[in-house]
C-alpha cells in the first residue's frame, strides 16, 4: 500500500480527529465502570464475583493500546507495528475491497489473511443490525470521514461477539477516499459483564429475600422491593436513614455490639432479632451481614440479606409451649418442671444456698369427678392452678404434673420456717370452698417436702424424696404438710 507525503499528512490529521473519539469512548466507558461499580454495591451474593469483574474491566481499559501513536504509527505505514498490534485491523480500498489484515485480525475472527484479500468485510456481518445502521455507518464515513461504535461480528466457526469497531477513511489530496483502516476492540468480556451484572440486578430485584445495602456508617443506599413489602418503607422513604429506624427497642445492645465489631472487623454476621414495622408492627427477622470491600480491600459497603421468620418463630413457640405447658391450667408440665428443678439443684449448690421442692397432691378429688363429671373437675383444676401460684413468688415455679398433683419448686429458701409459710397458706388456700357451676366444692391438699441440696443433689433423689414426703402426709391424716425425713420410712 503507497501512499504519497501530502496524502500521509492528510491522512494523519483524519486520523488525529478518530484519536479525540477513541478518548471520548474510553471517558465513556470509564462513565460506565463507574455505573458498573455502583451496580457491584447493589448486588450481595455476587460480591467477589463483581470485584473481580472491576478488575478485569480496569486491565482491559489499561490494556487499550495509546490511540495516537498507533494512528501515527499507521500514518507512516509501519508494517512491524501493524503486525504486531494487539487489536483487529483490517484495511480496505475505497470500493470497500480487503487489501490488508494484520495477524491479531485472523486471530481473532478466524479467517486466514488468504481467505479474506479482496473479499468485502459482508461476511463478518452477524444479522444483528438492520439496514438503517449500515446506512447510518456510511453516512458518518462520508460526510465525517470517520464512524466509531458498537457491533456484533460474526467469526468463522460461527460465534458472534461484540465488538468497538472505530472506522477512518483515509483521503489523497484531492480529497478523495482512497482506503478504509477498520480497528476492532473486542467487548465480549464486557458485554457479559453487563449481562451479567443486569441477571444478577433482576435476581436481587425478584428475590424473595430481603436486601439492604448501607454505608460503611449505616446509611441505607439500597432496598429492594421486598424490603418496601415487608417493612412498609418505601425505597425513597428508607433511602437515606440509618439502619436503626428499624430498631423495635426489644433487641440486647450487647447483640448489636457484637454485630458491629464483626462486620467492621471484616467478617460476617449472622443471627436473629426482631425489628418494628413502619406501622409499628413488630417482626422476627434472620439477618446475614457481609461487608463489601473495594480494590484496596477498605470496606466501602455492608450488605444484608433478611428473612421474615415471624411465622416461624410463631409456629416454634407454639410447638415449646405445648411441649412444655399443660395444656389445662396454663402451667409448666413435668418435662419443664424437671429442667428448671436441674438448675436450681445446680444453684443452690454453687452458691451454697437452699431451695425447697413440694409435692401437692389434692384430697377427696376423685369424688369429685366421679359426681359432677370431668368437666367440672376440670375447671375445680385450674381454679387450684390458679389458687397455688397465687401464694408464690414470679421467681418460683408451680408446674402440673399430672391428674390432680402439683408442685412448687421455691428456688431459694431461706430457712424451713419460711418454706411451711408458704405450705400452709397453700393448704389454707386449698381447703376455702370452690364455686363451680355455682355449686360449692371442698377439698384439701397433702404436701410433701424436700430440701435441696440437703436431701439430695440430684433430681431423681429430690423428686422421690419430695414425693415420699407427701404421702407421709396422707398417712398422717391429710390436710398436713411433711418435711422429707430419711429415717421415717415410706
Amino acid at each position: 500500500m503507497i501512499i504519497d507525503n501530502q496524502c500521509l499528512k492528510k491522512r494523519l490529521a483524519n486520523l488525529e480527529i478518530e484519536n479525540q473519539h477513541l478518548k471520548q469512548q474510553v471517558l465513556e466507558a470509564d462513565h460506565m465502570r463507574s455505573v458498573w461499580e455502583k451496580s457491584v454495591v447493589q448486588l450481595e451474593q455476587t460480591q467477589k464475583a463483581l470485584l473481580q469483574t472491576q478488575n478485569q474491566l480496569k486491565k482491559r481499559l489499561n490494556q487499550l493500546p495509546d490511540t495516537k501513536m498507533c494512528i501515527q504509527k499507521l500514518a507512516y505505514s509501519d508494517q512491524q507495528v501493524i503486525e504486531h498490534m494487539q487489536e483487529a485491523l483490517m484495511v480496505t480500498d475505497a470500493a470497500g475491497h480487503i487489501i490488508q489484515v494484520n495477524p491479531a485480525f485472523s486471530k481473532t475472527t478466524g479467517y486466514a489473511r488468504d481467505e479474506v484479500m479482496n473479499k468485502t468485510p459482508g461476511f463478518l456481518r452477524s444479522g444483528r443490525h438492520n439496514k438503517q445502521f449500515y446506512r447510518a455507518m456510511r453516512d458518518s464515513l462520508r460526510e465525517n470521514g470517520h464512524w466509531q461504535g458498537e457491533v456484533w461480528s460474526r467469526r468463522k466457526n460461527g460465534g458472534v461477539c461484540a465488538e468497538l469497531l472505530s472506522i477512518t477513511a483515509v483521503k489523497n489530496s484531492q480529497h478523495e477516499t482512497i482506503n478504509y483502516i477498520s480497528v476492532f476492540y473486542d467487548l465480549t468480556e464486557r458485554k457479559k459483564m453487563e449481562d451479567d451484572l443486569k441477571k444478577l440486578s433482576r435476581a436481587v430485584e425478584h428475590s424473595p429475600l430481603m436486601v439492604i445495602i448501607t454505608n460503611q456508617n449505616g446509611i441505607i443506599e439500597y432496598v429492594n422491593p421486598r424490603f418496601s413489602e415487608i417493612s412498609g418503607y418505601s425505597a425513597d422513604e428508607i433511602i437515606g436513614k440509618h439502619s436503626k429506624i428499624l430498631q423495635s427497642g426489644q433487641t440486647e445492645k450487647s447483640l448489636y455490639k457484637d454485630l458491629w465489631r464483626t462486620i467492621k472487623s471484616g467478617k460476617n454476621w449472622r443471627g436473629e432479632f426482631r425489628n418494628r414495622k413502619k406501622n409499628g408492627e413488630l417482626y422476627w427477622q434472620q439477618v446475614s451481614i457481609s461487608p463489601i470491600f473495594d480494590d484496596n480491600h477498605i470496606i466501602t459497603n455492608f450488605v444484608a440479606i433478611e428473612e421474615d421468620i415471624t411465622q416461624r418463630k410463631i409456629t416454634e413457640e407454639k410447638i415449646w409451649h405445648q411441649a412444655n405447658f399443660d395444656v389445662l391450667t396454663g402451667l409448666p408440665n413435668r418435662r419443664l418442671l424437671n429442667d428448671r428443678l436441674q438448675q436450681f439443684i445446680s444453684h443452690a449448690i454453687r452458691y451454697k444456698h437452699q431451695g425447697a421442692l413440694m409435692f401437692i397432691d389434692l384430697d377427696h378429688f376423685k369424688k369429685v369427678n366421679d359426681t359432677f363429671g370431668h368437666n367440672v373437675g376440670d375447671l375445680l383444676l385450674k381454679e387450684v392452678a390458679m389458687r397455688i401460684t397465687s401464694c408464690t413468688r414470679e421467681s418460683d415455679t408451680v408446674a402440673r404434673l399430672s391428674g390432680d398433683e402439683f408442685t412448687v419448686i421455691l428456688p431459694e429458701a431461706l430457712t424451713s420456717a419460711a418454706v411451711t409459710h408458704v405450705a400452709k397458706e397453700i393448704l389454707q388456700q386449698l381447703s376455702s370452698p370452690f364455686v363451680i357451676n355455682d355449686r360449692h366444692l371442698c377439698i384439701s391438699a397433702s404436701i410433701g417436702i424436700s430440701l435441696f441440696p440437703q436431701d439430695g443433689t440430684s433430681l431423681h433423689q429430690i423428686l422421690k424424696n419430695a414425693d415420699t414426703a407427701m404421702y407421709q402426709s396422707k398417712k398422717a391424716g391429710k390436710n398436713v404438710l411433711r418435711f422429707f425425713n430419711s429415717n421415717v420410712g415410706s
